[in-house]
Protein backbone atom coordinates (compact mmCIF):
# COMPACT_ATOMS: atom_id res chain seq x y z
CA UNK A 1 0.00 0.00 0.00
CA UNK A 2 1.36 3.42 -0.75
CA UNK A 3 -0.14 6.74 -0.02
CA UNK A 4 -3.03 4.68 1.56
CA UNK A 5 -3.91 2.92 -2.30
CA UNK A 6 -4.38 -0.16 -2.94
CA UNK A 7 -3.83 -2.28 -5.91
CA UNK A 8 -7.07 -4.69 -7.04
CA UNK A 9 -6.91 -7.40 -9.45
CA UNK A 10 -9.78 -8.75 -11.61
CA UNK A 11 -8.25 -12.04 -12.87
CA UNK A 12 -9.78 -14.02 -15.72
CA UNK A 13 -8.56 -17.37 -15.89
CA UNK A 14 -8.78 -19.36 -18.83
CA UNK A 15 -11.37 -22.08 -17.72
CA UNK A 16 -13.20 -25.56 -18.51
CA UNK A 17 -17.00 -26.17 -17.46
CA UNK A 18 -16.47 -28.75 -14.30
CA UNK A 19 -12.85 -29.58 -14.76
CA UNK A 20 -12.21 -28.82 -11.28
CA UNK A 21 -8.43 -29.98 -11.61
CA UNK A 22 -7.73 -27.49 -14.67
CA UNK A 23 -9.78 -24.49 -13.17
CA UNK A 24 -7.81 -24.75 -9.84
CA UNK A 25 -4.41 -24.44 -11.44
CA UNK A 26 -5.37 -21.40 -13.58
CA UNK A 27 -6.51 -19.93 -10.60
CA UNK A 28 -2.94 -20.83 -8.91
CA UNK A 29 -0.96 -19.15 -12.20
CA UNK A 30 -3.29 -15.92 -11.51
CA UNK A 31 -2.45 -15.86 -7.86
CA UNK A 32 1.12 -15.99 -8.74
CA UNK A 33 1.08 -13.40 -11.13
CA UNK A 34 -0.83 -11.21 -8.03
CA UNK A 35 1.40 -11.63 -6.00
CA UNK A 36 4.00 -10.64 -8.56
CA UNK A 37 2.22 -7.56 -8.94
CA UNK A 38 1.70 -6.72 -5.56
CA UNK A 39 -2.23 -6.76 -5.98
CA UNK A 40 -3.64 -6.59 -2.47
CA UNK A 41 -7.10 -7.73 -3.57
CA UNK A 42 -7.97 -10.16 -6.26
CA UNK A 43 -11.34 -10.81 -7.31
CA UNK A 44 -12.10 -14.08 -9.34
CA UNK A 45 -15.16 -14.66 -11.15
CA UNK A 46 -18.26 -16.16 -9.90
CA UNK A 47 -18.68 -20.36 -9.68
CA UNK A 48 -14.71 -19.93 -11.24
CA UNK A 49 -14.08 -23.34 -9.57
CA UNK A 50 -16.39 -25.42 -11.02
CA UNK A 51 -17.12 -22.83 -14.08
CA UNK A 52 -20.47 -20.69 -14.19
CA UNK A 53 -22.50 -23.01 -16.70
CA UNK A 54 -22.48 -26.49 -14.84
CA UNK A 55 -26.20 -26.38 -15.38
CA UNK A 56 -27.79 -29.90 -14.04
CA UNK A 57 -23.84 -30.73 -12.82
CA UNK A 58 -24.31 -28.44 -9.93
CA UNK A 59 -26.77 -30.96 -8.26
CA UNK A 60 -24.51 -33.56 -9.02
CA UNK A 61 -22.78 -34.57 -5.34
CA UNK A 62 -19.47 -35.43 -6.50
CA UNK A 63 -19.03 -31.90 -8.35
CA UNK A 64 -20.06 -29.92 -5.32
CA UNK A 65 -17.58 -32.27 -2.89
CA UNK A 66 -14.80 -31.59 -5.36
CA UNK A 67 -15.46 -28.01 -5.21
CA UNK A 68 -14.93 -28.23 -1.54
CA UNK A 69 -12.14 -29.79 -1.55
CA UNK A 70 -10.25 -27.44 -4.41
CA UNK A 71 -11.55 -24.89 -1.99
CA UNK A 72 -9.73 -26.30 0.93
CA UNK A 73 -7.19 -26.61 -1.69
CA UNK A 74 -6.63 -23.11 -2.75
CA UNK A 75 -6.49 -22.07 1.03
CA UNK A 76 -3.75 -24.00 1.76
CA UNK A 77 -2.09 -22.31 -1.03
CA UNK A 78 -2.32 -18.96 -0.30
CA UNK A 79 -0.28 -19.66 2.75
CA UNK A 80 2.34 -17.10 3.19
CA UNK A 81 0.69 -14.85 -0.15
CA UNK A 82 0.14 -11.59 1.21
CA UNK A 83 -3.10 -11.14 -1.07
CA UNK A 84 -6.82 -11.50 -0.58
CA UNK A 85 -8.28 -13.75 -2.82
CA UNK A 86 -11.74 -14.09 -3.44
CA UNK A 87 -12.80 -16.96 -4.88
CA UNK A 88 -16.52 -18.32 -6.53
CA UNK A 89 -17.62 -21.15 -5.66
CA UNK A 90 -20.77 -23.66 -5.03
CA UNK A 91 -21.45 -24.96 -1.91
CA UNK A 92 -24.07 -27.15 0.11
CA UNK A 93 -25.41 -25.19 3.14
CA UNK A 94 -28.14 -26.65 5.45
CA UNK A 95 -29.44 -28.64 1.93
CA UNK A 96 -29.39 -25.56 0.08
CA UNK A 97 -27.13 -25.11 -3.26
CA UNK A 98 -25.53 -21.51 -2.93
CA UNK A 99 -23.53 -19.58 -5.20
CA UNK A 100 -20.92 -18.14 -3.09
CA UNK A 101 -17.67 -16.18 -2.52
CA UNK A 102 -14.94 -17.66 -0.48
CA UNK A 103 -12.53 -14.44 1.06
CA UNK A 104 -8.92 -16.31 1.26
CA UNK A 105 -5.99 -15.06 2.79
CA UNK A 106 -2.40 -16.44 4.13
CA UNK A 107 -3.82 -19.94 4.36
CA UNK A 108 -7.42 -18.70 6.46
CA UNK A 109 -10.98 -18.86 4.70
CA UNK A 110 -11.72 -14.88 6.03
CA UNK A 111 -15.40 -15.45 5.40
CA UNK A 112 -17.92 -16.88 2.65
CA UNK A 113 -20.80 -14.73 1.40
CA UNK A 114 -23.63 -16.35 -0.80
CA UNK A 115 -24.28 -13.77 -4.10
CA UNK A 116 -26.88 -11.63 -2.62
CA UNK A 117 -29.68 -11.50 -5.29
CA UNK A 118 -29.99 -15.04 -6.07
CA UNK A 119 -28.32 -17.33 -3.26
CA UNK A 120 -29.33 -20.30 -4.99
CA UNK A 121 -28.29 -22.24 -8.28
Amino acid sequence: MKYGFMKVSACIPEMRVADIKFNVSKIKESMDQCEQSKAGVTVFPELCITGYTCGDLFYQDVLIEQARVALVDLKKYTAGKTGIYIIGVPLLVENSLLDCGAVIHNGVILGIVPKTNACYL
